[in-house]
């Protein structure tokens, strides 16, 4: 009976790690390394302008160069006379065909040496779902921990690699 016992709390500890993996707790004990800050998002929107297809992250510094932004983009997400003091980054998720994309970003994040490191949730209709017949571009607007940093990396919710920005600086 004691190994039977033995055998199920084994079993029960491996699955909460299995599982950890995919929740908060175990992708902030992957990233252990790094120091636990939050984000706040600012704004977000379906049309970004967004042309490419791949996912992305921009960093700005302050509210000056993400009204820069807006205006080459030709929207507005949020005035920029409002905004809380920088940096900022913003995650587009790419221009898709349809409707039923968007982005979640965790308000957990870490920096890692000098990155801010991000984690994302990347909403994706199913394959039979019925889904308007526009272009969209979903987007989404943080505000990240005051600093300098020289980029961002943003980890979907599989722990892949979504998008990196590195500074120029």
């Amino acid at each position: 009976m004691g190994l039977k016992i033995k055998a199920l709390i084994s079993a029960g500890v491996a699955g909460l790690l299995l599982t950890g993996c995919t929740s908060d707790l175990g992708w902030l004990l992957r990233f252990s390394g790094d120091s636990p800050v939050e984000v706040r998002e600012l704004a977000r929107s379906m049309q970004c302008g967004t042309t490419d297809e791949q996912s992305a992250v921009s960093v700005f510094a302050d509210a000056n160069e993400f009204r820069k932004w807006q205006e080459q983009r030709g929207i507005k997400l949020i005035d920029s006379d409002a905004m809380p003091a920088g940096p900022y980054a913003l995650v587009e998720m790419g221009r898709r065909a349809t409707g039923g994309f968007g982005i979640a970003i965790s308000r957990k994040a870490g920096i890692r040496r000098d990155l801010v490191v991000l984690k994302g949730t990347f909403i994706s209709p199913t394959p039979d779902a019925i889904a308007t017949q526009a272009i969209t571009s979903p987007c989404v607007l943080v505000g990240l921990p005051s600093g300098f940093y020289r980029g961002v990396v943003v980890f979907n919710q599989a722990g892949e690699i979504q998008a990196t920005s590195l500074s120029k600086e």
